[in-house]
């Protein structure tokens, strides 16, 4: 086999691995999100702090909030998300949502928090997926030939 089909191959491979896992990687976070809106408890929040999270020129930034949970204790969250440029300025109102069992772990509902995840790797999965079944496609018999498989039968030659 040449080497060129080979790593072709491994490529196409790791591809149809890799779509799929990215696919249910964003799905998942889709529905995890889904149920922290259907079944978590909004309130409204205020933004305390607006952190650059590096020294750089133009960093990313990091929003800090606080707000009142049912249980009338206050909570001060910073999410992993981090922007550019700084979405919010500190004394803004923003929608949060979060669980009662956690709200620590709460969450800014934009659009872009709640769903930037499953949006970018779902695309991703999709694309990489797409990639691997033209790989595929266009690579069948030296696939075949590579696993030593009867083109007529479709089962391994002994």
């Amino acid at each position: 086999m040449k080497i060129r089909n080979f790593i072709t191959l491994r490529i196409m491979e790791a591809f149809l691995i890799l779509g799929p896992c990215f696919l249910l990687a964003a799905s998942g976070w889709a529905v995890r999100n889904a149920i922290v809106l259907h079944r978590g408890i909004s309130a409204l929040g205020t933004v305390t702090d607006v952190l650059p999270a590096s020294d750089e020129s133009d960093p990313f930034y990091r929003t800090t909030f606080s707000f009142n949970a049912t249980d009338g204790r206050s909570y001060k969250v910073t999410p992993n998300l981090m922007e550019r440029p700084a979405p919010y300025k500190i004394g803004d109102s923003i929608p949060v949502v979060y669980k009662a069992a956690a709200p620590y772990d709460a969450s800014i509902t934009s659009m872009k928090e709640m769903w930037g995840f499953p949006i970018g790797f779902g695309t991703a999965g999709a694309v990489v997926l797409m990639v691997g079944l033209r790989l595929w496609k266009k690579n069948r018999s030296a696939y075949a030939r590579d696993l030593d498989v009867d083109k007529q039968t479709g089962y391994g030659r002994i």
